[in-house]
């Protein structure tokens, strides 16, 4: 059997094991709770991204699409020049035939 003295160093022992194994304890919660913070911070900044994102494709999305129907427009306005120049082409021509016979 142990004696008296060699109980006590054990328990001393033993004493201080626990006093590292408390000071470990907390030290592990501190950086839990800094981990927990930077997640949150992480999770939140994540968000803002996405938002950001998510509206700025929106906003390439809309433009997009006003540049096509302004080009649709153009094209439509263009077609109307081409067909009304052709029209005074026309006209011109006839004009010219009526004038031509009526000089002869």
């Amino acid at each position: 059997l142990p004696s008296t003295k060699e109980i006590l160093h054990r328990i001393g022992g033993l004493e201080a094991l626990l006093k590292q194994l408390v000071s470990a304890k907390n030290e592990i919660d501190q950086v839990q709770c800094e981990l927990d913070k930077t997640s949150s911070e992480f999770d939140s900044k994540t968000r803002d991204i996405e938002e950001n994102f998510t509206t700025s494709v929106s906003r390439v999305t809309a433009s997009v699409e006003q540049l096509e129907m302004n080009s649709n427009q153009q094209s439509s306005l263009l077609e109307d020049v081409i067909f009304k120049q052709n029209d005074l082409e026309t006209k011109q021509k006839n004009l010219d035939c009526t004038l031509t016979t009526t000089i002869l």
